[in-house]
């Protein structure tokens, strides 16, 4: 291994270093109730899940802000009005509750364990109103609409094999390896549809630019690429969104900020890096990385082939209509106002085209499965394949 590599390998490890130290010291300060002069009660049921538990009414009210469950749920407006007022009290986050306390000299005075029954009150209390507010008929069609979303974001397999929907269905060993050896073909095809609709969005918006402008973005993107996200991704994503933070996208003239997309193994497979190439890479940090040494570890075809995935990465990321009317695609294209404003209008139809073809297409994948399953499984997952509600996530 070259002197440069181990030096920069060095490099990156006291930099992790200083990051986890500082990362402790914030946390310290956080458990320390005089920063937020508050104490905050946040208990999962989910065990890990990427849904709130189906049983667990409270979690599964955040699912109400939306209008399409509040149309499937048939809410009045009495029932509307205070699920408004419930996601506005509690951030949208009805299952987890701040305890506010008067001064900093109360919170000193309470043990956790204080605080914590405090806060599991206001949770009992507000699960008795919501117990009261939300019919037995609209608590089981909102049980159904969390399974239906646990599928979306966690897809089929991890679902039915590891999540609530499989606990739901009650699978025994055998139907989960039948399950397991058709769940294959089913979502492959499933992803050959969205394949399939995102090639005609790409269309839609490249036939709004110039010829010049078409030749150059084909060049500038390259060969089509799929971007295989993990659980842990989607869900620092959600997280970040939630939070009103925007995600990190490198800029594909910065070799620098390109380190993220060198270190995903969907991208090192692309590039078809060598053992020594992706530890190095691994190890590597994105504000302290040479662009020379990328340089240098990378030949001209992988160099050309990283840009072109860093302008596909910001079309994954924030999407293409984004990336061409003001990302650093569209600037690389120079794309005019009238050009972005024209891309920004089919947004709306598209995103519409997008959340329809998912909704079948899991539809579809499931159905696929039914004849595997029992007839009271069959109920089950039929009441879960009814669920009508667009934009879910």
């Amino acid at each position: 291994m070259s002197n440069a590599i181990l030096r920069h390998e060095l490099k990156a490890k006291v930099l992790k270093m200083l990051f986890v130290f500082q990362t402790l010291v914030s946390f310290c300060f956080l458990l320390n109730g005089r920063m937020l002069g508050q104490a905050f009660y946040s208990e999962s049921v989910s065990n890990g899940h990427v849904t709130p538990n189906p049983d667990n009414l409270l979690d599964c009210l955040a699912f109400v802000r939306h209008d399409s469950v509040k149309r499937y749920l048939k809410l009045d407006d009495e029932q509307s009005k205070w699920v408004e007022d419930l996601l506005r009290d509690t951030g949208g986050d009805p299952g987890s509750y701040s305890v506010s306390f008067s001064s900093e000299t109360e919170i000193a005075k309470l043990d956790r364990n204080q605080v914590l029954a405090t806060a599991r009150n206001v949770v009992a209390a507000r699960e008795s109103i919501a117990l009261a507010m939300i019919d037995p008929v609209q608590r089981d069609k909102l049980r159904f609409v969390t399974l239906f979303v646990e599928v979306k974001r966690w897809g089929i397999r991890e679902s039915l094999l590891k999540g609530f929907v499989g606990e739901e269905l009650g699978l025994s060993e055998g139907q989960y390896q039948l399950i397991e050896d058709k769940l294959d073909l089913l979502e492959k095809e499933r992803q050959s549809e969205m394949r399939s609709i995102g090639k005609k969005i790409e269309s839609d918006i490249v036939s709004e630019i110039t010829a010049e402008q078409q030749e150059l973005w084909k060049k500038s993107v390259g060969n089509d690429f799929q971007f295989l996200e993990t659980e842990q991704e989607k869900r620092m994503h959600r997280a970040f969104a939630a939070m009103g933070r925007k995600p990190v996208i490198p800029n594909p003239d910065a070799l620098r900020e390109c380190v993220i997309l060198l270190q995903r193994q969907d991208v090192a497979q692309e590039l078809m890096h060598s053992d020594e190439q992706s530890s190095s890479f691994k190890k590597a940090s994105r504000s302290m990385t040479d662009p020379a040494w990328v340089s240098s570890m990378l030949n001209d075809k992988q160099l050309v082939r990283v840009k072109q995935l860093a302008f596909r990465y910001e079309a994954f990321r924030i999407g293409i209509h984004k990336s061409m009317s003001d990302g650093y695609l569209g600037k690389t294209l120079g794309i005019s106002k009238s050009q972005a404003d024209a891309i920004l209008k089919l947004m709306p139809e598209h995103q519409r085209l997008v959340i329809a073809a998912e909704h079948e297409s899991i539809k579809k994948c499931l159905l696929g499965l039914s004849e595997r399953l029992d007839k009271h499984q069959k109920s089950t997952l039929a009441q879960i394949i009814q669920v009508n509600c667009e934009g879910v996530e």
